[in-house]
């Protein structure tokens, strides 16, 4: 502790070879320091660093400053006396960004799973330490990160089930919980048996009954949403081109049943499709999200020459991953560099609509 009065600062008496980076710690990162959290710097040796909270990821930059900061430590006497061992002129900020989630999609896809009917070996899987290693993310949004990507731990290793291979699955599944189940809730005893049948074992079963839903107690309830959303999504990447709506949503209605297909409807597939109308019908064409460019330029660039023209509501789902989940101010700071906002009069009966149209840069 310093003295309250005065401090003499003296140089040290041989030549010092110390060097300090001056951490600058926002309020919501000194709290987790405060609770005993860790703080974690992630990335590979070529990514620039990012500093994870439990559940946050930050950016560091640095910044000059226009003071001197003297780096001091007692000179062993006086506790007035300091002996300065360093002097800096900038520091290091923390600036909230968004995790890089999508290094997940590229690690894990040479290794993926195929589909029930792959008999091939994969190697060179990743484990869950080495993932969490190279993945910029907090653990809270790697978590959340892995099972958005239906990315599971199989025999120790981390796999990832792509949503056109699990449409087959998934149909089962769904047949089985009107067969043999009651509401969202399915023994689990029926689904092992019929699976053992494709050839899939009772512990891969097990992580994929966990990823969409919850296993207790030789029951399974399942996530009903999520799974129609999941299967829309495979039929979604099943595409080469646009067609029909109404023969999409026929598809999707006859893979989840009659007894589930009115819980099938667009809204699930929010910001990984795009709908056309003319004049004679509605087309719908797979445009996922995570295939954009996570460069902000470069997203809003590609998304003005896919329509020159978008709806406020329409856009906003592909926006994702340039920002923090949930944080509109800094989503909307982005939106007022790259965006022109024109709003048109309500007619009689209708509402206002807010387009967004390419700012000039």
């Amino acid at each position: 502790m310093l003295p309250e009065s005065n401090v003499v600062l003296r140089l040290p008496r041989v030549e010092c070879e110390e060097r300090y980076q001056l951490l600058e710690l926002p309020l919501e990162i000194v709290k987790k320091v405060k609770g005993n959290y860790n703080l974690t710097i992630r990335g590979k040796p070529t990514d620039d660093a990012v500093l994870c909270t439990p559940d946050a990821t930050f950016g560091l930059r640095s910044v000059l400053v226009s003071n001197s900061l003297l780096v001091c430590r007692d000179a062993g006497g006086s506790r007035s006396t300091l002996e300065i061992r360093d002097t800096s002129h900038q520091v290091i900020e923390c600036v909230p960004r968004a995790p890089d989630l999508e290094r997940i999609r590229t690690l894990l896809k040479p290794s993926q799973w195929e589909g029930m009917d792959s008999k091939k070996r994969k190697r060179d899987m990743w484990t869950r330490d080495q993932l969490g290693s190279v993945i910029q993310a907090s653990e809270k949004e790697l978590e959340m990160g892995l099972k958005e990507r239906n990315v599971v731990e199989y025999q120790g290793r981390m796999m990832m089930l792509p949503s056109r291979h699990l449409v087959p699955l998934l149909n089962i599944l769904l047949t089985l919980l009107v067969v043999h189940g009651k509401n969202s809730v399915c023994p689990i005893k029926p689904i092992l048996s019929t699976l053992s049948d494709h050839d899939l074992t009772e512990d891969f079963v097990l992580v994929v009954l966990d990823l969409f839903g919850e296993v207790d107690d030789g029951t399974w309830t399942c996530n009903l949403e999520q799974v129609i959303r999941e299967i829309g999504l495979g039929l979604l990447a099943r595409l080469s081109g646009p067609v029909p709506s109404e023969t999409f949503e026929s598809d999707w209605h006859e893979q989840v049943g009659d007894t589930w297909a009115h819980l099938a409807t667009l809204d699930l597939l929010k910001g990984n499709h795009l709908t056309q109308t003319d004049l004679r019908n509605t087309t719908i064409t797979s445009f996922p999200v995570h295939e954009l460019s996570l460069d902000p330029a470069t997203r809003f660039s590609d998304l003005f020459l896919t329509r020159p023209k978008w709806l406020a509501e329409e856009m906003k789902p592909f926006l994702r991953g340039l920002v923090r989940d949930g944080d509109d101010k800094a989503r909307d700071k982005l939106v007022g560099k790259y965006v022109r906002v024109v709003k048109t009069a309500a007619e009689r009966g209708e509402a206002t609509e807010v387009w967004w149209y390419p700012r000039k840069m």
